[in-house]
């Protein structure tokens, strides 16, 4: 009796804190965790350098991988390059806006175990890193690091077809001549002044060629432009169900189509066909 008498408390010790903790961790999607509330102590800055460890009471997203959250403030057209890393298992990264209801983006592609995601912040606001485990449930110590670089031209300002002509040319969205692509626009893509979304594409043309951009979507009514990149000057624009778009190079370089929907709800698949009129 005397052994049942001091066994019982002693369980309780042990069963109090487990039930505890088991109450206190959530699980849920990356997208939710971007609604939850700003930790102050979980505040990155730029050039910042914050060490950490994924442990087993830590909160876990849906896929049963641990997590642990950080918060920047950001500026639209920032540049922006998160970094985890760890020695101890294979990181993955997410971004978001605070209070957006979509991840904008994710990463576990870098060398060895690490993580990392460049993005241009679409708008002003806090952002929140996730940066988590890329197998359920493992743990162990990470950093993660803030890198920032002020906006290219055109990046800050109005967001309109004229200005973004002068962005620099993202070397991903380089398409040929003479091609026929699909596309999505989605809740994930940037917005212009009028609240509709929008891409970008870049080709190489010489100048006098001719191309004919047409745009081709059952899901949504758009416009496309097409302008040289760097310029100032209006592009040459088109809107409708099945908008299409004659350009003449006046110099060789680079230049811009921009696709777009009409209203803030226009979403949806779509065709871009490119074609270079013969000489």
């Amino acid at each position: 009796m005397r052994v049942s008498r001091f066994l019982l408390p002693a369980l309780l010790l042990v069963v109090v804190p487990v039930a505890s903790l088991a109450a206190q961790q959530r699980v849920m999607a990356p997208e939710a965790v971007l609604s939850l509330p700003v930790d102050p102590a979980r505040v990155i800055t730029a050039g910042e350098t914050k060490r950490a460890a994924l442990a087993a009471g830590d909160d876990m997203l849906t896929d049963s991988s641990h997590f642990g959250r950080w918060h920047f403030e950001g500026k639209r057209g920032q540049r922006v390059t998160v970094t985890q890393r760890s020695a101890g298992f294979d990181t993955f990264l997410h971004l978001g806006k605070q209070g957006a209801s979509e991840i904008a983006q994710q990463n576990d592609d870098a060398e060895e175990t690490n993580s990392e995601i460049s993005y241009t912040l679409p708008e002003d606001g806090v952002y929140v890193i996730i940066a988590g485990s890329f197998v359920a449930r493992e743990t162990g110590d990470y950093t993660v690091t803030l890198a920032v670089l002020d906006p290219l031209p055109g990046m800050t300002g109005p967001v309109t077809p004229e200005t973004v002509l002068l962005r620099e040319a993202d070397p991903m969205l380089r398409v040929g001549l003479d091609r026929r692509m699909g596309s999505q626009l989605d809740a994930r893509d940037a917005r212009m002044d009028d609240s509709t979304h929008y891409e970008l594409w870049y080709f190489t043309a010489n100048a006098g060629d001719e191309i004919t951009v047409s745009l081709e979507s059952s899901q949504f009514s758009g416009a496309v432009f097409v302008g040289p990149q760097g310029g100032r000057e209006l592009p040459t624009g088109a809107v409708g169900q099945r908008p299409r778009v004659t350009f003449t190079a006046q110099a060789s370089g680079t230049f811009v189509i921009i696709v777009k929907g009409n209203g803030p709800a226009d979403r949806g698949s779509y065709i871009l066909d490119i074609a270079r009129a013969a000489r």
